[in-house]
């Protein structure tokens, strides 16, 4: 029987990810499609560990679903080999105000989650997807 297909994630450009600021109750999106709040989003030039304006937690949310949910449905369509055998796909939404190095931590981290949710699936584990498990990286735009 042939492997399945590897999952996938999807890398977003910077529009399609969400910033929250997590310190309100609730929290409040600072950056997404519809709202892009300049100031709120930009990192402190001393510390890119922290917001400008503070107090501010802001972090990577989800990703902006109406231009995404289709892509990935496509792709959880269109890869599986079955019906009963679906191919996992995966968004990634990241900080992309981080540096290079923390994003690409961040990713390395998800990839193995991914692997070891996929491992999970029956018919990735009957057909030895473990042995030596891969994924699948569809960027888009800045997320390319």
């Amino acid at each position: 029987m042939p492997m399945p297909v590897y999952p996938t994630i999807i890398i977003p450009g910077i529009t399609a990810s969400y910033l929250p600021d997590e310190y309100p109750l609730p929290p409040q999106t600072i950056w997404s499609v519809m709202t892009k709040e300049y100031e709120r989003a930009g990192m402190h030039p001393g510390d890119l560990r922290y917001e400008a304006v503070e107090p501010a937690g802001v972090v990577a949310g989800q990703v902006f679903e109406i231009a995404y949910r289709e892509l990935i449905e496509e792709l959880r369509y269109n890869l599986r080999p079955a019906e009963d055998k679906p191919v996992p796909v995966f968004a990634f939404p990241y900080d992309w105000r981080q540096p290079l190095d923390a994003i690409e931590a961040q990713l390395a981290g998800f990839i193995d989650e991914v692997i070891a949710r996929t491992r999970l699936l029956r018919h990735y584990d009957r057909e030895g997807f473990g042995e030596a498990p891969k994924v699948n990286l569809v960027g888009h735009s800045m997320g390319g």
